[in-house]
Formats: structure tokens, sequence, C-alpha cells
């Protein structure tokens, strides 16, 4: 069921871009600051795996729609090996070898919870931040 969930992505070819995430975030109730690892604070009110492009576009891995990124949103680069859960399917960015070449390319995620990094991947849908 997951392979195909998988296939409903629209913008998985990487075409030369780089892999982020845009973490949008509340404002601090003090000068509180996020660690750039931390993807659970409840200052979070969306994560959204996208490509970023030379010029610094960003579109959605999952939709294909561009992002456009909020003043107070951090963009983080996403390495090989992380995966993102969202609700219906569980993906992880991995490396295969092509004639020994290496090629990053999209996966379902099945290593447990516990044994890989991986990020809940939601809030592409909301245009500002939940009550």
């Amino acid at each position: 069921m997951e392979k195909i969930l998988i296939e409903k992505f629209s913008n998985l070819d990487a075409k030369g871009r780089e892999f982020v995430a845009v973490v949008r975030m509340r404002p601090p109730a003090t000068s509180e600051s996020i660690d750039i690892l931390d993807y659970n604070s409840p200052r979070i009110w969306a994560v959204i795996p996208c490509w970023k492009d030379k010029d610094g576009q960003l579109t959605s891995i999952r939709t294909g729609n561009p992002v456009k990124p909020l003043w107070r949103d951090s963009v983080r680069s996403v390495r090989v090996g992380t995966g993102f859960d969202y609700e219906d399917v569980k993906i992880i960015y991995t490396r295969k070898w092509n004639l020994g070449i290496p090629e990053n390319i999209f996966a379902v995620r099945t290593c447990s919870d516990n044994s890989c990094v991986h990020h809940r991947a939601w809030g592409e849908e909301l245009t500002k931040a939940p009550d």
C-alpha cells in the first residue's frame, strides 16, 4: 500500500536541487531559541519537505506546489538517511548506486522508528499557525 502512496508524490526528482525542510514556527514566549535539530518543539506548527533550487525557490516534494517562506520560517538542510512521516506514508531520503555512481532517491521508510532519523511532515495545507 505505501509503495502506491509514494507514487502519488508529484515532485521526487531532484533535478539538481537541494533537499530541505521548511520548519514553520510560532513567535517565542521568551527569548528562547530552538535547536536546529529540534523538529518536535511546541513552537513548530508545520514541517514541509521541499526542494530548493539555485534561485532559492522552494517546491513541495509532496504536491509540487511552490512554498513561500514566512519571515519566521527556518529552512533546514536535509541529509541522506533522513525520513519523513506523512499521515499516509513514511518515506526516507536515501542513496542507491547506479553503475558506481551514487544517486539520491526517495523510498518507503521501512526502518523502525527507533533505528533511523525521521520527522513528522505536516502542515503544508495550513496558511497560519493553528490556535
